[in-house]
């Protein structure tokens, strides 16, 4: 992961993707001096806890994402030869009918964030193995303050509540769609700027990336291409 400075938190959705730190990534645009504040390569046997949390403070749709890496012996979230995979399961949890896996770089509650950043460019090496109807698929950041999507002004620009950067649906019909967005709050409503870009099988390997200028425009990557 690559970026200039701080105040977005990273976090991951769920459901049956694999990262890996092996594999040869894209590179941040030419076009900037960068300077590497952080990159995480799986190299381990289990999530470093200086940077990751597993699991999430709420529930969506009928799906739940507690703070453990398995549910009933079955993996949610595994680290090994080199990789990252986090499952999504037909397990009841939490009151909800389906148990997934969501990592964050953040604690839970209104600690701090283990990883955040302010303008920059960050990127994940991803494949997806799920397909069926029910997956939702996304990794994404999220303003600071997760309890709020209120938008801030942060030099004059506005900063986005949320960032998705490789989000799609495992069903067989979206195998080849990618969306790009930018998701704003504001007082007088949600604010959605949304791309989906055809022919990208996500059941490959491919580099997702995104650079947010200090402009305020954010441009998407895939492969290293704008």
């Amino acid at each position: 992961m690559v970026n200039r400075s701080e105040r977005i938190s990273r976090r991951i959705f769920f459901a049956s993707m694999i990262f890996t730190g092996m594999q040869l990534m894209a590179g941040p645009p030419d076009s900037v001096n960068w300077e590497l504040k952080w990159n995480e390569e799986f190299d381990g046997e289990v999530l470093d806890p200086a940077w990751w949390t597993i699991g999430q403070e709420w529930t969506q749709n009928d799906c739940n994402y507690p703070s453990a890496d398995s549910i009933n012996g079955k993996p949610l979230a595994d680290v090994s030869g080199g990789t990252l995979k986090l499952m999504g399961w037909d397990e009841p949890s939490g009151g909800k009918s389906y148990t997934g896996a969501l990592i964050k770089t953040r604690q839970s509650g209104s600690n701090p964030a283990l990883f955040n950043f302010h303008y920059g460019y960050l990127e994940a090496r991803v494949k997806r193995t799920a397909v069926g109807e029910g997956f939702h698929i996304n990794c994404y950041t999220y303003a600071y303050n997760e309890n709020s999507l209120s938008s801030s002004s942060i030099g004059g620009h506005t900063w986005p509540s949320e960032i998705d950067f490789a989000e799609t649906l495992s069903r067989e019909s979206y195998r080849t769609r990618i969306l790009n967005a930018l998701h704003i709050d504001k007082g007088t409503g949600h604010i959605s700027d949304e791309h989906w870009n055809d022919g990208i099988d996500w059941s490959q390997w491919h580099t997702y990336g995104f650079h947010w200028k200090e402009s305020g425009y954010v441009d998407f990557y895939i492969d290293g291409k704008l």
